[in-house]
């Protein structure tokens, strides 16, 4: 399945889920997901997820309590930006993706701990399937040393993702069912 077919299959596929699997699904993802996080990751980027995506807030709740340094994405110009978040009063943004109230631009050039890459399908050797936009494999392209990590729903795994020379592979998918590890 070329990547245009296959994101369409797994929109649909994350359409059919009710909201109550949807909650469960991304309370089990969750879970996994901070017993992941542990004092190596103080400087964590994580996306604001979507209605249809596996929830992050939970996880930007603790992260906030913990003290870590949080940053979100941003869309500007159909270009990806970072701020960094003290709090989660948010509006939605470009694309219909949350974004901080009061944005705290960040250089391009901070490196993160670790990633939070939102997934909308994944293989298990790691590639990625994102929204088609290639904002996240350009951030992720200055992040060689950031943990990557990706939320997806377990219907969302597939056999294998064609890749192109610009994708980047993440480290560990996270779904309601396993951790994957790559690499």
């Amino acid at each position: 399945m070329d990547k245009k077919s296959l994101r369409l299959h797994s929109l649909a596929a994350r359409r059919k889920m009710s909201d109550i699997e949807r909650t469960i699904c991304a309370d089990a993802i969750n879970t996994k997901l901070l017993k992941l996080v542990n004092d190596n990751y103080k400087k964590t980027h994580v996306y604001l997820s979507k209605i249809n995506e596996p929830n992050t807030y939970k996880f930007l709740e603790y992260a906030l309590k913990s003290n870590l340094e949080v940053y979100v994405p941003y869309v500007i110009n159909g270009e990806m930006k970072t701020s960094q978040l003290h709090d989660t009063n948010l509006r939605i943004g470009t694309y219909g993706i949350p974004e901080p109230l009061k944005k705290i631009a960040v250089d391009s050039n901070t490196k993160y701990d670790l990633i939070i890459v939102p997934t909308l399908a994944f293989d298990l050797h790691g590639n990625r399937l994102g929204s088609g936009k290639g904002m996240y494999d350009r951030f992720l392209e200055n992040q060689k040393s950031a943990l990557k990590v990706g939320l997806c729903f377990e219907i969302n795994k597939t056999i294998n993702i064609p890749i192109e020379d610009h994708d980047i592979k993440l480290d560990i998918a996270i779904t309601e069912s396993n951790i994957y590890r790559f690499n």
